[in-house]
């Protein structure tokens, strides 16, 4: 009788070990579900609402394992894999890695979302995830309060395929290929520096998804983001593959389905990165460089290479050539 009721008590306590975590996982899955399903917010590449996608940005690597920095950083990509309409190419970010993107139209906090970031993921279930943050200004930058319910307990695996979409909330990578994680500026904390109804930048930032809590990302409530953790090749972390924007503001001549080709480029870099030109502009060329006021700040030559470093600001470069007056914005950022 001893025996029988030992066993019993064996059986109902697995049942509630069970029980407890099957409702408590329940409890957590309050977000948006995968792809595909009833009640998801994931918008396909190919949707109406898109009236652009973004089209310039610069890069700053990440490492390939955070854990062990002695493995270095990415080497410095092509940017072309993280613009336009998502096609399936990205661009990898590296651990804690980021990319910068200018957007020459305003966002502005319109109905409903206002734009979706893409990630490359070949699955439901298989996560690399990235914060979002805005800016106004290109110095200030507003964090999406971000939401990880996955366990915290047993580390993601590089391969692991189990995770859940409805466990997360405001995080780029909630949604595989080709379905962009869509976010609302309506989300964002009021900051006197932040224009809601102007967002000129965007950074994307790796989420680190080691649960050791000297490398680990954190979301808004505390919790540790976990995803596939190490991923020690050189296409590690999030994988950009497009931003799409549903709100902006276009004006005078501007058109969300033209992009000019500008003579220089990159137009948004870091201080000290350097400036190319177009095959447009001869070797002997001189631009001249004007701050926002319309003041001549300095003259430069193409052929120049050592003058085409620039301090943090906001420029317009202008040149004559035979093809007439070109003329572009070049934006500088601090590293």
């Amino acid at each position: 009788m001893y025996r029988f009721n030992f066993y019993l008590f064996l059986v109902f306590t697995c049942f509630l070990t069970q029980a407890s975590s099957f409702f408590s996982s329940s409890a957590f899955a309050q977000f948006p579900p995968a792809a595909g399903m009833p009640g998801t917010t994931a918008i396909h590449k190919d949707s109406s609402c898109f009236i652009y996608f973004a089209n310039q940005c610069t890069y700053v690597p990440g490492y390939k394992n955070i854990s062990t920095p002695d493995s270095g950083r990415l080497a410095p990509a092509d940017v072309a894999p993280a613009l336009g309409r998502p096609d399936g190419l990205s661009l990898s970010l590296g651990d804690s890695g980021y990319v910068l993107v200018f957007l020459n139209t305003p966002l502005f906090d319109g109905e409903g979302f206002d734009f979706a970031v893409f990630e490359n993921s070949f699955s439901d279930q298989f996560l690399e995830l990235a914060f979002v943050e805005v800016s106004s200004d290109g110095v200030h930058f507003a964090r999406f309060p971000s939401v990880s319910f996955t366990q915290d307990t047993l580390q993601q695996g590089p391969f692991d395929n189990n995770m859940q979409a409805s466990l997360l909330n405001n995080l780029a990578g909630k949604y595989r290929g080709m379905y962009g994680t869509p976010f609302n500026l309506e989300d964002l904390p009021d900051y006197p520096w932040l224009n809601k109804d102007s967002i000129s930048f965007l950074r994307i930032v790796d989420v680190v998804g080691s649960i050791q809590t000297s490398f680990a990302s954190f979301d808004s409530q505390g919790h540790i983001i976990n995803d596939p953790f190490p991923t020690p090749f050189p296409s590690c972390g999030f994988d950009l593959d497009g931003i799409g924007f549903i709100h902006a503001r276009f004006t005078g001549n501007d058109s969300p389905s033209i992009v000019h080709e500008p003579f220089f480029f990159p137009s948004l870099c870091h201080v000290g990165e350097p400036i190319r030109f177009s095959r447009k502009i001869g070797f002997d060329d001189s631009i001249s460089v004007f701050d926002l006021k319309g003041k001549l700040v300095r003259i430069v030559s193409t052929g120049d290479t050592t003058a085409l470093s620039f301090a943090q600001g906001t420029y317009i470069l202008q040149c004559q050539t035979i093809h007439g007056v070109l003329k572009g914005k070049l934006i500088v950022v601090a590293q």
